[in-house]
């Protein structure tokens, strides 16, 4: 079962959100660069897994849709000996359409490891009555007095 994904359409510009079940530590990237900005990482799958990919029939314009959909299978048959090849095809960007190409997998499944520890259950008896956290105000820590550093003279004690 698939769980994990990236939806992208349209809100009046382009959005997207992307859910990972299995991030692999340390490969998220988010950082502005001087063309724009880049988001990347790695999910961890196991081999021999595959993408789905849906897109949303278009509110308008479903037939030129279809026609280029078809256009591109035929791409994609002229060129299936082309490894690498890109098959592509027009969409319209659909306002407030957020999900309109979804593309999603099945993650590797996640396992405690020395990284990533197991959940420890508490020992001891549960409560039913939560115990009541203690709260800090500004005003609380307002009221301390500062002390301030003097330096000792080198040779006198005091």
């Amino acid at each position: 079962m698939d769980d994990s994904g990236v939806g992208i359409g349209g809100d009046g510009s382009v959005a997207w959100k992307v859910v990972v079940a299995n991030v692999r530590k340390g490969s998220v990237v988010s950082r502005s660069e001087g063309y724009g900005y880049l988001q990347e990482g790695v999910g961890e799958t196991d081999p021999g897994k595959a993408f789905t990919i849906g897109i949303k029939m278009p509110r308008e314009g479903g037939d030129a849709f279809a026609s280029a959909l078809a256009a591109a299978a035929k791409d994609a048959e002229a060129h299936c000996h082309d490894p690498g090849y890109r098959v592509r095809f027009p969409l319209v960007i659909e306002p407030k359409n957020e999900d309109q190409i979804l593309i999603t997998w099945e993650s590797s499944p996640v396992t405690p490891s020395a990284s990533r520890p197991a959940k420890k259950k508490p020992k001891g008896k549960a409560s039913s009555k939560a115990k009541p956290v203690a709260k800090t105000t500004a005003r609380k820590t307002a009221k301390k007095p500062v002390k301030k550093a003097t330096k000792k003279k080198a040779g006198k004690k005091r």
